[in-house]
Formats: structure tokens, sequence, C-alpha cells
């Protein structure tokens, strides 16, 4: 098995099944790097989520999300503040607008 950042909890949950879990504790260097592999990978399983697995796919990257905006020193409530605004200044994709070329 190729290493993987995993939430906290994981490890405990692999031994209360009867199996080991080895693990060691990312330095910060490469922690930056293992949470956008994380990103990565949650973006991956919301692309191929059935209808009812979109929320949980969804929860889990707010929580890797959340995790590299704590890393970083913002909050989850700074990003969407910043969020916010970028609605106001250039709206959202609710109107599922393409944009084809730009002459």
């Amino acid at each position: 098995m190729k290493e993987k950042l995993v939430r906290d909890l994981i490890p405990k949950i692999i031994e209360s099944e009867g199996r080991k879990a080895v693990t060691r504790i990312a330095n910060n260097e490469e922690y930056m790097q293992l949470l956008l592999n994380k990103l990565t990978e949650e973006v991956e399983e919301l692309s191929n989520a059935k209808e009812k697995e979109v929320v949980n796919e969804c929860a889990d990257i707010i929580e890797v999300l959340d995790a590299i905006l704590k890393f970083r020193g913002y909050s989850l409530k700074e990003a969407l503040e910043r969020k916010a605004e970028k609605r106001l200044e250039r709206g959202g994709f609710e109107n599922k607008v393409v944009l084809r070329k730009i002459e």
C-alpha cells in the first residue's frame, strides 16, 4: 500500500477491526503535498460518486480544504467570506455558463 494521509481516527478504527495500522507523522515540508494529494483523491472520488454519495464526498473535500487553510494560517470562515465577495464580484456557477471563446 502506498503511503497516504488519513483522518486522525482511521488508525484506531483499523485496529478496532483487529488489524494493525502502521503510521508515522508527516513533517511540515511534506504535509502540504500530502494534503494536495488527498484533495486530488477526494475530487476523483466525487467525480465517480453515485448521487447518494455526493454530499459525503463534498464533505470530505471541505475537510481537506479546512486542513489546508489551517496549515496556511487561515480559517474556513475567512475562505467562505472571500467566496461571498467573489460571488458578488464575478457571480457563481448557477447559470451553467460555458465560455466558448473570446474574440
